[in-house]
């Protein structure tokens, strides 16, 4: 309780809740008895704020009493930690979100070059404007508009989200196009080859080095669209119950100013900002026998205060570095509150300035947090009430995981993954977001562990291995150097086995093992991902129908043609609507799998759907 020494557990169910008063000063309590809204996570061991940064490579090195080579060292290690994420923002913000800007300057400047130079017929003027080529001053200005025109066509050529966009053969007839402009409006020929010559073969170069979208003969070609088993009668039902106008983004309804994956993506983060949601928060101790650990659950009930039994309860899982202050959870939250239902935010153990007890820190393939919460979630719902999850990015993948891990034990009655990996092994070969996104996430997470946990990182990991965590640049450099080593994996690949739910998948053909644990699904599970997202490798699907058909069939592919990652903006202006064709997927799949459940022909427990009749499907709803 703010204010107070003192914390509260929760008993029974949210109708009648009984509150025990528990003394911080008891420290034969478990650790959930001992944590309250405002107390210091460094009082409760959580980390440590003796050590407030990390190792001097110079100590590492045995430098520590050479000032000279210990600051050039300690230099070194803070480029390498600062320089990624440099480059990433200038390629991101200055090549690949504004090329289209920057290449209409510069080919208007080009093309506007003869009426700014005021050329008038005539031989001795025209002398004149010639030698006025000559001068520095002109020829810098040439320069500059050639030089952005062809780097900027350069970029949208080797591209991967341009060639997704648009394709790649009229971008290569727009740099030719440009390269032709950029030649007679030179000087001469010999000034407009040395530049247009070494930029071909730089784009030469990065589109044989870059990640485009080349035919790949070991996946198969994704096509947008909505995959199911239609053999199932419950999948049928509960795609005759949903709203297709819920599931369609790629008629027209996306912002047409953002023209890539990279825009979709970072935009709506930018312009989108959503009012703070009143959360109450507990604490949930997990269920692993032995461990002394908590995690937060931020709750939200609906707008009148009063919890219902009727309507579907959510479990919300936030992405990568995330919380229940990301302003897509908000605006999930503000839209369920209003229909009426109560949702429950899980925070990623360590994250939102959460206390951790022991030794074991942040794991995304560790289910334990997520089965804690579901199972408390399924205690205190109604008989019949439906309790679904939402996960988002790294939230999505955990719930996949999940879900394909518990298989008939889930906790839910159903779930969707927004932007989530199925098999995330695929990862390890995407570029683009290995080259242009990961950095930013790599730098927020790293300075989390780092920072707040530095001294058990020192217990297990030598000081080489801290260095690495340290300068790690993108999220597949830090799962190696922290995840792999920390936890003890064989390798990255075995950890990216271990986090997906198609981790173990090897093949759609033979016996069931080889479809790997997503065939274990036992709960409707949606999972909603868009072709052109630069995080996320889309190809992590794999094939979608067969997915879709996997063990009973349960699973529903949504692949959208554009959308991004955790973005699908909508409108002229994408700030007014928020994320609210995320939060609409969502929620309208819920009430869809919740509207079956009630019709009585099919009967649902914890992990488990049952045909109780017959089953007709008439004028759309089930019947």
């Amino acid at each position: 309780e703010p204010g107070t020494n003192y914390a509260y557990i929760v008993h029974g169910s949210l109708d009648n809740i009984a509150l025990e008063e528990v003394s911080s000063e008891d420290h034969d309590h478990h650790i959930t008895t001992v944590v309250s809204a405002n107390t210091s996570p460094t009082s409760l061991g959580g980390y440590d704020s003796s050590f407030s940064g990390g190792f001097a490579r110079g100590e590492v090195l045995g430098y520590a009493n050479d000032t000279v080579a210990s600051f050039a060292f300690n230099l070194c290690h803070l480029w390498r930690q600062v320089m990624p994420c440099i480059l990433s923002m200038f390629h991101l913000c200055f090549l690949r979100l504004f090329c289209p800007l920057l290449w209409a300057s510069g080919v208007a400047y080009l093309l506007a070059q003869p009426l700014m130079e005021e050329e008038i017929r005539g031989g001795e003027e025209k002398a004149i404007v010639r030698e006025k080529n000559r001068q520095p001053r002109y020829r810098r200005r040439n320069i500059a508009a050639s030089l952005i025109a062809l780097l900027t066509a350069m970029t949208m050529m080797t591209d991967k989200m341009y060639c997704l966009e648009y394709t790649q053969p009229p971008l290569v007839v727009l740099f030719a196009l440009t390269a032709t402009l950029v030649f007679f409006r030179s000087p001469s020929w010999k000034y407009g080859a040395t530049i247009i010559l070494p930029i071909i073969a730089a784009s030469m170069a990065i589109g044989i080095l870059c990640d485009i979208d080349l035919p790949n003969n070991t996946n198969p070609e994704l096509e947008p669209g909505f995959y199911y088993d239609s053999k199932n009668p419950l999948t049928s039902a509960i795609v005759n119950n949903w709203d297709e106008t819920f599931r369609t983004y790629d008629d027209g309804r996306g912002t047409p100013w953002l023209v890539t994956g990279d825009t979709r993506t970072g935009i709506p983060f930018v312009v989108n900002h959503l009012p703070e949601q009143k959360l109450v928060r507990r604490w949930l101790p997990t269920d692993v026998p032995g461990e002394k650990e908590a995690v937060i659950l931020d709750f939200a009930f609906p707008n009148d205060g009063i919890h219902r039994r009727d309507k579907p309860m959510y479990l919300i899982l936030h992405g990568l570095n995330g919380g229940s202050n990301e302003d897509y959870v908000k605006d999930f939250v503000a839209r369920s509150r209003v229909e009426g239902s109560t949702i429950a935010i899980l925070v990623t153990r360590g994250l939102m300035n959460s206390p951790i007890y022991g030794e074991n820190l942040i794991n995304f393939a560790r289910m334990n947090d997520i089965s804690s919460a579901a199972k408390a979630l399924r205690r205190v719902a109604g008989p019949n009430q439906t309790v679904a999850g939402v996960g988002y990015s790294m939230g999505a993948i955990c719930l996949a995981n999940y879900l394909a891990r518990s298989g008939s034990n889930c906790d839910l009655d159903a779930a969707v993954s927004i932007s989530g990996a199925l098999d995330t092994r695929v990862q390890l070969h995407f570029k683009h977001s290995l080259h242009f996104w990961q950095p930013f996430l790599a730098k927020t997470l790293r300075e989390t562990i780092t920072g707040k946990f530095m001294n058990k990182l020192r217990r297990k990991l030598t000081p080489e291995q801290v260095l690495d965590v340290e300068e790690a640049a993108s999220i597949v450099e830090l799962d190696r150097a922290f995840f792999v080593r920390y936890y003890g994996y064989d390798n990255v690949e075995h950890y990216y086995s271990e986090l997906g739910a198609m981790g173990d998948w090897v093949s759609f053909h033979g016996p069931p093992h080889k479809t790997g644990r997503i065939s274990n699904v036992s709960v409707p599970f949606l999972t909603v991902n868009a072709l052109d997202d630069p995080i996320g490798d889309p190809r992590c699907i794999r094939d979608p129908a067969k997915v879709a058909k996997s063990g009973k069939g349960n699973v529903f592919v949504l692949l959208t043609r554009k959308g991004g990652h955790v973005g699908w903006p909508l409108g002229i202006n994408p700030s007014k609507e928020g994320w609210r064709w995320m939060s609409d997927v969502a929620s309208s799949f819920v009430h869809s799998v919740d509207r079956v459940r009630n019709t009585q022909q099919f009967e649902s427990t914890a992990g488990q759907w049952t045909v109780t009749d017959n089953l007709t499907l008439q004028s759309g709803f089930a019947s």
